[in-house]
């Protein structure tokens, strides 16, 4: 055991230490400090935003970015991963600061940091691979409904008391909007909306944000602005608490570590879909709670890896560590520089922001994906859905766990895989059977995962079902296969099946999209 520790920490330090190498090497330098310097400007107003949604200062958002993107850049276990405020994670952090108020907040993201770090020593991050899908997706969807929930009334400029839609319905609130705040909003939305379809690389946000700073200046419209934006060093140290109030917080700080893991890992997971790479979940989790405890010493706000701002590195160009290390710099140049000016930006602006992004991150087309592929499916991400709403975040998740494994339970879980090679061809042959689901998936994938032959015949003619977590990893493992030019063949007993599995990645390069259409398995292995 302790050996096995030993191993995976070296080889993480390696690992990171190389990538790090690599990142200021003179090839790509300049593209990966662009990407950063866009990014930057992407998640300049969204952590602002967040730290106001949770009743912050604003320059507690942009702090908050520079310090804990700067260390997740060089200690993560993801090496395109932006750390900083994360929708998730804000409505949580409101609920701690509104019942604890600020001080309890530093001391619960210093105590979930630690939280984290014995969580990532303990090597729990390993089982974020075996989450279901439908369970993410009803995670995603859930904070994106909570996210609307409380921007909606700065959309359309409520007044402040106002904290969420679903407290004013029905009452006369309802009547208390401006119209120069949805004509804000409004166009703020259209910015973010169609500006990175014209061309990805444009900062959508920032000109959400700086045209109608410049609109409401020069024709003196009264709108909710940002309040004050202190551009001064945060504070260092944790303030004076009683042990009855540490004792009384945990509960919070526990909820917050592990949201913040979860949050963390399961973007890792993204970026690993979209970059083909393969993250060190354990390493993540122990970066993620040292950015956590040094946030909470130096008056920040909890963080956690943020999916959208990785993304839009990616599509800046980032392939290095370099490009998170340039936006956290980029934001803590922005607040000392520029900080004073930061109180023009129109509130509705920035809920219009959040908006598009919880919209993003309910996806309705993945559920209507769902319900076409399996009602089950369906049935766990809404069980999600509901338990995060009516309880919360960690009992949620839970709640769509066991309901998959429920399902689990009612259905064949047995997985036979028979592997076959033919040395002369160098042929791996696979011959799967049963069916494949979340539970038993990561046997196969560890296979192909470490498969060497130059050819792989994948026969799924003896599969009668594939969950959504299955095909995905699938998806994954094979893309691996022929990144490292791989010839990868796969069989299907139906049409069906061949078109889920094509459906899983409709625009990839890799050799599955080709192979699907008919070709036929060698006989010679299973003959």
């Amino acid at each position: 055991m302790w050996s096995d520790q030993r191993s995976y920490w070296r080889g993480a330090l390696q690992g990171t230490r190389s990538e790090l190498a690599d990142s200021f090497r003179i090839k790509g330098l300049s593209r990966n400090i662009a990407a950063g310097i866009s990014t930057a400007l992407v998640a300049l107003p969204l952590n602002i935003a967040l730290a106001l949604a949770c009743e912050l200062p604003a320059s507690v958002g942009l702090w908050t970015g520079a310090i804990a993107g700067l260390l997740g850049a060089l200690l993560g276990g993801t090496k395109l991963q932006i750390t900083g405020p994360e929708v998730a994670l804000a409505p949580l952090t409101l609920q701690i600061v509104l019942t604890h108020g600020y001080e309890g907040l530093l001391w619960c993201t210093v105590m979930a940091g630690l939280f984290q770090i014995v969580l990532g020593v303990a090597r729990i991050g390993r089982l974020i691979q075996a989450v279901p899908a439908p369970v993410i997706a009803g995670f995603m969807a859930a904070v994106g409904l909570m996210v609307l929930d409380g921007q909606i009334p700065r959309l359309v400029g409520m007044p402040d008391d106002v904290r969420t839609l679903s407290s004013v319905v029905g009452s006369d609130a309802m009547t208390a909007v401006s119209i120069n705040a949805i004509r804000v909003g409004v166009f703020a939305t259209l910015c973010v909306v169609f500006l990175p379809k014209l061309h990805p690389r444009i900062p959508a946000p920032l000109v959400a944000v700086v045209v109608p700073i410049l609109a409401v200046t020069v024709f003196a419209i009264e709108l909710p602005h940002v309040p004050d934006v202190a551009a001064a060093l945060p504070p260092l140290g944790l303030p004076g608490v009683e042990v009855s109030t540490i004792f009384a917080l945990i509960p919070s700080a526990l909820a917050l570590a592990m949201l913040a893991s979860l949050d963390s890992l399961l973007s890792a997971v993204s970026m690993d879909a979209k970059t083909h790479t393969r993250h060190r979940s354990d390493q993540e989790l122990v970066a993620q709670g040292l950015a956590n405890i040094v946030c909470g010493f130096v008056g920040a706000m909890p963080v956690a890896g943020a999916i959208v701002r990785s993304a839009a590195a990616l599509d800046a160009g980032a392939d290095n560590r370099l490009a998170p290390i340039a936006q956290s710099v980029v934001l803590g140049l922005v607040l000392l520089l520029l900080g004073a000016h930061l109180d023009h930006i129109p509130l509705a602006a920035l809920a219009a922001i959040l908006c598009v992004v919880g919209v993003k991150l309910i996806q309705p087309a993945r559920f209507v994906e769902l319900y076409r592929h399996s009602r089950a499916d369906l049935a766990i991400a809404i069980v999600t859905v509901t338990g995060i709403l009516a309880l919360d975040f960690v009992l949620g998740v839970t709640a769509g766990v066991v309901a998959a494994l429920a399902r689990l339970g009612m259905s064949r879980a047995n997985l036979g895989i028979h592997v076959e090679y033919d040395h002369d061809k160098n042929l791996a042959s696979y011959r799967i059977d049963g069916p494949l689901v979340f539970a038993n998936v990561s046997r196969l994938a560890s296979l192909l995962a470490v498969e060497n032959a130059s050819m792989v015949v994948i026969d799924f003619t003896a599969v009668p079902e594939l969950d959504f977590t299955a095909t995905e990893a699938i998806d994954r493992a094979i893309g691996r296969l022929c990144q490292r030019n791989v010839d990868v063949q796969i069989h299907t007993a139906t049409p069906e099946l061949a078109a889920q599995l094509r459906a899983a990645a409709p625009d990839a390069k890799h050799a599955p999209s080709r192979l699907l259409d008919g070709l036929p398995v060698p006989q010679t292995p299973f003959a």
